[in-house]
């Protein structure tokens, strides 16, 4: 079965690939990325997913900004709301998860009906090698710095270092990546 899917899934992501770039037309697929999902987006949002991405599961996107996935991501069944703009870097993981650029509505009680004001909307960056699991939250304005894993159902308001895992709600720092942990996991890796 698992030659299989790899002999028909290429195929099934070039058709899939053209089929979802016709059914919406803000939508950008780079050639050579996998889809073994569903893809959905909703509003004016404009989404670029670059080549050697893998799209599991569904995805979501929605809003009127700007989602840029970066080369060699897994998507993996995540919501992702853009009123502005949200980049994600080369090899990330990313669960299902949610990302939102904005608070949806004005806080200010007499406000709460009233057009999105831009003060409520500030962009997401993650950067090179993140990994965001299952269930995790990253609220606006947030960067998180490359090689740090957010831990399952974090919530993330506020910025993430590089090479740390952070977990909870609020968000707390429970580990450091240091250099030698890097190269004896790479070392691993291509033992």
């Amino acid at each position: 079965m698992g030659d299989f899917r790899q002999r028909i899934e290429p195929l099934m992501s070039f058709w899939l690939r053209h089929y979802y770039q016709w059914r919406y037309p803000n939508l950008t697929i780079e050639p050579g990325v996998r889809i073994a999902g569903k893809i959905k987006l909703s509003g004016s949002v404009r989404v670029r997913i670059a080549a050697g991405t893998r799209l599991r599961k569904h995805s979501h996107f929605f809003g009127e900004g700007v989602v840029n996935i970066g080369r060699d991501c897994l998507i993996n069944g995540c919501s992702v709301g853009c009123y502005r703009r949200i980049d994600v870097g080369d090899e990330c993981l990313i669960a299902d998860c949610y990302m939102i650029d904005s608070d949806f509505h004005n806080s200010e009680p007499h406000l709460r009906h009233a057009p999105l004001l831009a003060k409520n909307i500030r962009p997401i960056r993650i950067e090179r090698n993140v990994w965001l699991a299952s269930g995790s939250r990253v609220l606006k304005g947030v960067t998180i710095g490359e090689n740090s894993v957010v831990g399952l159902g974090a919530v993330i308001r506020r910025p993430v270092p590089a090479n740390v895992v952070v977990i909870g709600n609020p968000e707390q720092i429970v580990k450091r990546f240091t250099p030698a942990e890097r190269e004896r996991a790479i070392e691993e890796l291509h033992a």
